[in-house]
Parts: structure tokens; sequence; C-alpha cells
């Protein structure tokens, strides 16, 4: 449904290109991760191995970004190493990783952390530069894959973590576009389950 017997997927062009972006999948809505099995059709039509690299490869860079964020976060070199190998080896992922239709898994993953990061980043700096690189990232991590809209609650979390003033004008303003995103892909979603009667 995904790849082999999906003529969308199979039929990249600039004159499809707005396609991915305005239908359902499946009853899902995740037109970045097609995008990419487009991507790995056009390259390779149906040789698995293609797939699975590209899969292989998201989920080594979700570790990396694990790591990155980890020592953003705590600062300590030895919980960063240790939570990134946790993550990278957790049999959890084991599914996401070898089933090509799971590529919105590594995908979304991947940009919800980076989201995170520069998430913290800007509530380190105060830089607005990764305020917008954080909610950039976010955008294109709801674009993989609809369970990215937990990430608004993740970054309270990170708030507490930092022990900053949740209730200050200042950071309950910056949430709202992340909040208002959340629940935008969150009611696609659910039209996106309703249209193959999922729901």
């Amino acid at each position: 449904i995904y790849v082999t017997k999906n003529p969308l997927v199979q039929t990249l062009s600039p004159g499809t290109f707005s396609s991915f972006f305005t239908q359902y999948q499946n009853g899902n809505y995740h037109p970045l991760t097609m995008l990419s099995l487009a991507l790995d059709f056009k390259m390779n039509g149906v040789d698995p191995f293609a797939f699975h690299f590209t899969n292989v490869l998201l989920h080594i860079a979700a570790t990396l970004m694990v790591f990155y964020f980890i020592l953003l976060l705590c600062r300590k070199f030895n919980v960063a190493v240790i939570t990134s190998l946790l993550f990278g080896i957790s049999t959890m992922h084991v599914e996401s990783v070898a089933w090509v239709a799971e590529r919105k898994d590594v995908l979304y993953g991947f940009f919800f952390i980076a989201s995170l990061a520069s998430y913290v980043h800007y509530a380190r700096t105060n830089k607005t530069w990764y305020f917008t690189l954080s909610l950039f990232l976010f955008l294109l991590s709801l674009l993989s894959k609809g369970q990215a809209v937990t990430l608004a609650a993740s970054m309270v979390l990170v708030d507490v973590f930092l022990e900053r003033k949740l209730f200050s004008k200042k950071i309950v303003l910056e949430k709202i576009p992340f909040f208002l995103l959340a629940l935008t892909f969150g009611i696609i979603a659910i039209k996106a389950q309703a249209s193959s009667k999922a729901i």
C-alpha cells in the first residue's frame, strides 16, 4: 500500500509533488514520509536494500541527535553517551527501522529530537534563530508523522528541567505557535483516520 502498490510514490515528478500534501495515505497524513519513499523508489525502484538503508541512516542520525540533545540539556557527556546508546540499540526501534512502511517513525523521530535540541539552545541563549529553527523542525516532524503533536508538551518538560518560569508571559507566549501547530495536525490526523474508517 505504501510503496509497491502506490502509484503516487512510483510517479514522483514536478506535476505530482503537490499531491503528496493534499492526499491521505492509508488513513494517515505524512507527506514528507511519502516523499522520502518516493525518492528511494525514483533512485532504486523496488530494491528493498535502498529503503532499509535509508531507514538505518535515519535511525543513526536520530541516535546522534539524541546524544546532542541530552548533552545540551544536562551537559554531562557520560549521560549523553549512555542515553543515546540505549536509544540506538533499543529493541523498541527494530520494527521502525526494519519495516519499510515505518519510515514515518525514524523520520519524525529525527526531526522531533532536533526540534527539542534547537529549543534547548533557544532557552539557554534567547536567540530567536533557534526558536524559529525549532518551530520549523517541529513542522517537518509533523509532516512525517502525526504523533509529533506531543512535542509541544515535551517542551514544557524541558522548561521544568531547565527551571524556567513556566507561567511567565514570555514562556506561555512562545508555546502558542507550537500548540497551534499541534492542534492543527491533530485535527488533520483525526480526519485522515476517519477517511479510512479507522475511527
